[in-house]
């Protein structure tokens, strides 16, 4: 789901208790970054980057000029919460068994962060990290249980920046 915390340069356990205590004052700043480059209300902005901890730390990497970390050899799918909470109701009506019930992506997380970035038009520092781990999942028996599937990782960024009027 759209929640990968990224590790930081400086930090590789960062994400725990430090962001816990940290988020509302990084949020706010986030917010005031990006509201500003788009001209939209703060309530709008809150409501999209509280479900998104990758989109809000590319963002606050951005306005604070940070360096963010990401392996190209991590392989993982994110998916928009939104688009979980409507294929739930399909999920029940499965027969048994075990389905991959998220998102599908085609790169690691180096090019999904500098994808979403552009998207966003904002330029963090993306430094490329060298970690192994892949949580890619295949999508098809659920697309063929179930008649549909879920966007790829791009285009559900995509998707959560239109339904919250971030992007055209």
């Amino acid at each position: 789901m759209l929640c990968h915390i990224p590790q930081r340069k400086d930090d590789c356990n960062y994400g725990s208790g430090l962001e816990q205590r940290n988020k509302t004052t990084d949020q706010r700043q986030a917010f005031r970054f990006y509201n500003r480059r788009l001209h939209l209300c703060q309530n709008t902005c809150i409501k999209v980057f509280a479900q998104s901890y990758f989109l809000l730390n590319l963002l606050t990497a951005a306005m604070r000029q940070e360096t963010l970390r990401f392996s190209m050899r991590d392989y993982r799918g994110i998916t928009y919460v939104r688009e979980a909470v409507e294929r739930l109701t399909q999920a029940m009506e499965l027969p048994g068994g075990v389905y991959n019930f998220g998102s599908e992506n085609d790169c690691d997380m180096v090019t999904t962060a500098r994808r979403a970035c552009a998207l966003l038009d904002i330029h963090p520092v993306i430094e490329a990290a060298d970690w192994p781990r892949s949580l890619l999942m295949d999508g098809a028996k659920l697309r063929a249980a179930a008649g549909v599937g879920f966007d790829d990782t791009l285009t559900g960024v995509q998707r959560c920046l239109r339904d919250y009027g971030l992007l055209k």
